[in-house]
C-alpha cells in the first residue's frame, strides 16, 4: 500500500469515527415525554408558609414542550393532581372552587422550553411553584373539610405533562410532605 492509501485510509478512519462521536452526543429521546420525580417541599413565600415547589425531571425527543402565554389555556399541559391521607390512606382532595380544581386537576401551563422553535431533543429540570395551596381559611373547620387541604395535612401529588403534539407522559407520584401550620 503506498503512502497516500494509508494517509486517506487513515483520514477516513478518523472522519468516522469523528462523525459517529457526532451522533452519540445528540440524545435520543422518544417524542412522547418522559418524566421523573425530583423534589417536593413547602415552604414560605412571603406571608404564606403553604407554598408548593414541586420538581420533575423531563426528556422530549421533538422538543415540543411549552406554550406561547398568549395561547388558548383552557387545555392543560401541566397536571398536579393533590392526595392527602386521611386516617392513614391517601385520598383525593375535594375542591372547594372552581380555581382550586383548574389550578391542579387541569394544570397549569408550562412556557416555551424551545424559544427558536427548532425540533430536536430537550431535557432539564422544571419547578412547579404553587402559592397557596391550603384551602380553608375559616375556623371553626365544618365536617366537609376535613377532605381538602388543611395545614399540617400529610400530602402528595401525582404530576404528568403533555407536549404540543399531545403526547401524554408518564404519570409520577412525589413523596409525602407536610403543610406547615401557620406562625
Amino acid at each position: 500500500m503506498s503512502k497516500n492509501s494509508l494517509t486517506t485510509a487513515f483520514v477516513l478512519t478518523l472522519a468516522v469515527l469523528f462523525f459517529s462521536a457526532c451522533d452519540e452526543i445528540i440524545p435520543k429521546f422518544s417524542d412522547t415525554p418522559k418524566i421523573t420525580f425530583d423534589k417536593i417541599r413547602i415552604g414560605q413565600e412571603a406571608t404564606r408558609r403553604d407554598t408548593l415547589y414541586i420538581s420533575v425531571k423531563f426528556q422530549d425527543g421533538d422538543g415540543d414542550i411549552g406554550r406561547e402565554a398568549n395561547t388558548d389555556t383552557s387545555d392543560w399541559n401541566y397536571k398536579i393532581i393533590p392526595y392527602k391521607k386521611f386516617r392513614g390512606e391517601f385520598v383525593p382532595v375535594v375542591f372547594e372552587d372552581a380555581q382550586s380544581e383548574k389550578l391542579f386537576i387541569r394544570g397549569t401551563t408550562i412556557p416555551v422550553l424551545k424559544p427558536d422553535g427548532r425540533k430536536g431533543p430537550i431535557e432539564g429540570t422544571m419547578t412547579q411553584i404553587i402559592l397557596g395551596i391550603t384551602q380553608v381559611n375559616l375556623f371553626p373547620l365544618t365536617p366537609e373539610d376535613s377532605m381538602k387541604l388543611l395545614f399540617n395535612d400529610i400530602v402528595k401529588f401525582k404530576i404528568q405533562i403533555k407536549d404540543e403534539a399531545g403526547h401524554l407522559s408518564n404519570e409520577v407520584e412525589s413523596d409525602e410532605v407536610q403543610i406547615l401550620k401557620p406562625r
